[in-house]
């Protein structure tokens, strides 16, 4: 237990280091292209992402979860799944390259026919990533994924920027993804050399398990991604980029924050998945952890929007703030449960594709409720979508909760014990901000806002550690998160005085 630990612990730190680089560069550019390109650019290539993510998904056999659960493996195994993934991107690009001139012809807007051709380029390219991979993630050795996610940041970096630089154009967010996935295709190649076979000797053995993982997939494609071509029927290509644009700036924060913990819980809960005591345990410990570090990220950053969105982006997107402040609170949500990594872990995939299909029927009702209650100006239109999501969200939060407590003893009063101190305390954290936003004396301008948040990100931090070390030492200091993060961090504080002590000795 005490190795699984350890390596959960440092597989964190390396998901975490890669993530806060690859973010920070993701966020700058961001910022960037807001700057360099229109909101009618992100809205265009909002509809033809929307179509490739579909059908990319519609296609998807998640091989690589399945190869990661397996206990055995074999060549054979790696090559099968090598050569199904080539044959799903020919598939998928050939698909795109039909669709885009119907598509094109639906928006009466040429400019997708050309978009969409680029992009089934990058459909084909991505099916050669190396499928031994896997390996890495199977033995939570994740400094490879380090290597991997942070050169094809830079690489797609440096191509998008530069061409949004020279040319101010949508070309911009279409090239930059083709860029970045020839170099994670090379660099894959890299980390672990493999040569691969054409076979399908063992689909078999790989469907059995990710059959109903891809039926569910197809699921979440026409949920989540539908969003631009669904609202992009409702909504000017402005006011989609204004969503589109939300999406974003909350995807490369508070969507990416967790990722490195339940990256790790998948692998690291099916190596426990036959020991009961020990899997709930674990559950319980990451969703403390996790939600005690995102709750207030995710609480900070909803009220903190209206500043962060002029600051970071600029005033032509203040439509976008609603959209942050909404999906900042559905975030938090979903971060309460994490019913993904413990239902692959066990097996329950035919579960996850129960949840998928409900999810399904439960949120787009209520998006296209919220549609006709806000019809009429475009802001009510927009801030109607986000509320249906916001409600469709809590329904399914609470519904997965409940899923997770009939695959395993974790009950609902555990998930609300793991998670009511951190909620309280980002709670006091939102509250102290709004107090004082009044009496800040700053504008609304750029000036404004930047002095505004060097004042209130500052506050907020100090009055969420206060509020959850009062609440801690309130109800008795009992072991749970805040026991355990002091441990870790003890821990780490020791091997590094140890290793000073040593070298210093050396010297």
């Amino acid at each position: 237990m005490s190795g699984n630990r350890s390596k959960l612990i440092k597989g964190v730190a390396w998901i975490g280091l890669a993530r806060v680089l690859v973010n920070a560069l993701g966020f700058i550019s961001l910022i960037i292209l807001a700057r360099l390109l229109m909101p009618d650019d992100f809205g265009l290539v909002a509809v033809a992402l929307a179509v490739i993510g579909i059908v990319g998904v519609i296609s998807e056999f998640s091989l690589s979860k399945a190869l990661v659960q397996r206990d055995k493996l074999e060549p054979a195994h790696f090559d099968t799944a090598w050569t199904m993934n080539v044959i799903r991107g020919a598939i998928v690009a050939v698909v795109i390259a039909l669709l885009a001139a119907p598509i094109a012809a639906f928006y009466d807007d040429e400019r997708l026919r050309d978009i969409m051709a680029l992009m089934a380029v990058t459909s084909f390219v991505v099916g050669f990533q190396n499928p031994k991979l896997a390996v890495f993630e199977r033995e939570l050795q994740f400094h490879q994924s380090f290597v991997l996610s942070l050169a094809g940041k830079v690489v797609g970096f440096l191509g998008t920027v530069g061409i949004a630089y020279v040319y101010r154009s949508y070309w911009a967010l279409v090239i930059g993804p083709l860029i970045t996935e020839i170099a994670l295709v090379a660099v894959s190649y890299m980390l672990f050399p493999y040569r691969p076979r054409i076979t399908l000797s063992r689909y078999k053995d790989l469907l059995s398990y990710s059959i109903w993982l891809t039926f569910g997939r197809w699921v979440q494609a026409l949920n989540w991604r539908s969003d631009p071509l669904v609202l992009g029927y409702f909504f000017s290509s402005q006011l989609l980029g204004q969503y589109s644009m939300g999406n974003h700036v909350t995807n490369r924060t508070i969507g990416e924050i967790a990722a490195p913990l339940k990256q790790v819980l998948f692998p690291a809960f099916a190596r426990i998945r036959g020991d009961a005591a020990r899997l709930r345990s674990g559950y319980l410990r990451s969703q403390g952890v996790l939600c005690m570090l995102c709750f207030p990220i995710g609480a900070g950053f909803a009220v903190l929007a209206p500043e962060v969105v002029v600051a970071a982006l600029g005033e032509k997107w203040q439509l976008a703030v609603p959209v942050v402040q909404v999906m900042c609170v559905i975030r938090m949500l979903q971060m309460s449960e994490n019913l993904d990594a413990v239902a692959m872990a066990t097996g329950h995939t035919k579960e996850m594709f129960g949840r998928d299909f409900r999810v399904f029927f439960i949120r787009w009702p209520c998006v296209l409720l919220g549609l006709w209650l806000g019809w009429g100006d475009p802001y009510s239109l927009l801030l109607g979508a986000m509320l249906g999501r916001g409600a469709s969200a809590a329904v399914n939060t609470w519904l997965n909760i409940d899923l997770v407590r009939k695959i395993t003893t974790i009950s609902v009063a555990d998930h609300f014990l793991a998670v009511w101190r951190p909620s309280l305390a980002a709670g006091l954290m939102v509250a102290a901000v709004l107090a004082i936003r009044p009496i800040l004396p700053f504008g609304t301008d750029f000036d404004g806002s930047v002095l505004r948040l060097v004042v209130m990100i500052p506050v907020g931090a100090l009055v969420y550690l206060a509020s959850l070390a009062a609440i801690w030492f309130g109800t008795g200091r009992r072991d749970g998160v805040e026991t355990e993060t002091i441990a870790i961090v003890l821990s780490m504080v020791t091997k590094l005085s140890a290793r000073f002590r040593r070298n210093k000795i050396a010297g």
